[in-house]
């Protein structure tokens, strides 16, 4: 087995045994959002890694087969489906990979709090120069991917385009700082919608008062 494997092992061990400890600390009462935190950050990470492999896996697939495969043939899209992966997924992936090359991506992803995501969002700039100079900023400043897309946005004269997506009411059951945990539920007069994981929503909130 190989270095890579033995890793990507180790972090799902990781993650996964700290969910009967928290399990055991959340039964005996205590607080376990910093443990849960803490481990969410560690699942993230490990998301990350695999985005980026794939990537790389995507983009050794057309250095090697590219010259050689049948005119109008789809390389990605059948490796995507040979891996059982979304192929627009895996096209993204690549085209990221492509983009940032190890040496560059190794550099801003030493930088606190960048993930792929800014990474990603950074290459609308065009160039890899003014990409860079940016995500430097964005590190300084500890901005998320929501602020940094704004940023973004607000650097290349583009305001981001709102689109309703669903009306929902909304719970809160955890509090810590800044950070809001709410529990969502759609208007079950409503077509149902699947959100999807990793875009960002912007969301109002109302205060619900009983007449």
């Amino acid at each position: 087995m190989g270095a890579t494997s033995l890793a990507m092992k180790s972090q799902q061990r990781s993650i996964f045994d700290a969910m009967p400890h928290i399990e055991y600390v959340a039964q005996q009462g205590e607080d376990i959002w910093e443990m849960t935190v803490n481990a969410g950050i560690e699942a993230m990470q490990s998301l990350d890694d695999r985005k980026w492999q794939v990537g790389d896996l995507a983009l050794k697939i057309v250095n090697f087969y590219g010259g050689r495969a049948p005119r109008g043939s789809d390389l990605i899209g059948d490796y995507a489906l040979a891996i059982h992966a979304d192929p627009a997924r895996v096209r993204e992936y690549l085209t990221v990979a492509r983009f940032w090359t190890p040496d560059h991506r190794d550099e801003m992803l030493a930088l606190p709090t960048l993930t792929y995501t800014h990474l990603r969002d950074a290459m609308r700039f065009g160039d890899m120069a003014s990409a860079k100079a940016f995500l430097y900023r964005c590190a300084d400043a500890c901005w998320t991917v929501l602020e940094a897309r704004l940023r973004i946005a607000e650097a290349l004269g583009k305001t981001p385009t709102k689109r309703k997506v669903m009306t929902a009411s909304a719970t809160l059951i955890q509090n810590a700082g800044k950070m809001h945990l709410f529990q969502v539920h759609q208007n079950p007069d409503e077509k149902w919608i699947q959100l999807e994981i990793g875009t960002t929503y912007q969301i109002a909130i109302y205060r619900m008062e009983n007449n």
